[in-house]
């Protein structure tokens, strides 16, 4: 029996490989674990820039200015951890400490993030009445946009003033 020429066999081997390595990459692709384009860190997260906070509050007894938890709006920037990357369409935990100033329990009935973002949870759940004497820590897990690489500003609105029906409520 004649064997093929050495070159036939060369080149006939060379095919089959060339075959077997592009049905992986078929297959990679297919399943989702090879992908074209820039990278998955890159392309599949946004940035919050900061975190703008807003109590909708009483003021103290005497005061005009002064809220019942100190200041009415205030910022998460660069100390706080801001700019944030985080998966565009996933979420987040962004937390809180509140003082009460002057000697009476305050509630805290509800919070609100601005649009494009959402509430997804609550830690403690709300409403919750934060002690005269004990300062009150509180975790809201946002649910960001489906908007990779955009840089948006989170804007959290607690209500301390009324009662509503929708205590952990997105936009």
């Amino acid at each position: 029996m004649k064997h093929p020429p050495l070159r036939r066999r060369l080149i006939f081997w060379a095919v089959a490989a060339v075959a077997v390595v592009v049905a992986v990459l078929l297959v990679l692709v297919g399943v989702g674990d090879l992908r074209y384009g820039g990278s998955p860190s890159t392309s599949a997260t946004l940035t919050v820039t900061r975190v703008q906070w807003t109590i909708l509050q009483g003021t103290l007894n005497g005061s005009t200015t002064t809220g019942w938890f100190g200041p009415s709006n205030f910022n998460y920037t660069g100390a706080d951890g801001y700019p944030l990357q985080t998966p565009a369409g996933g979420r987040f935990t962004v937390g809180v400490v509140l003082s009460v100033l002057g000697g009476h329990p305050r509630p805290i009935y509800s919070i609100l993030a601005g649009s494009p973002f959402s509430v997804a949870s609550c830690h403690p759940s709300l409403p919750v009445t934060v002690p005269i004497d004990d300062d009150a820590g509180f975790d809201f897990t946002i649910q960001t946009p489906n908007t990779p690489g955009a840089s948006l500003a989170l804007n959290i609105t607690l209500n301390a003033l009324t009662s509503t029906s929708s205590v952990c409520a997105g936009p």
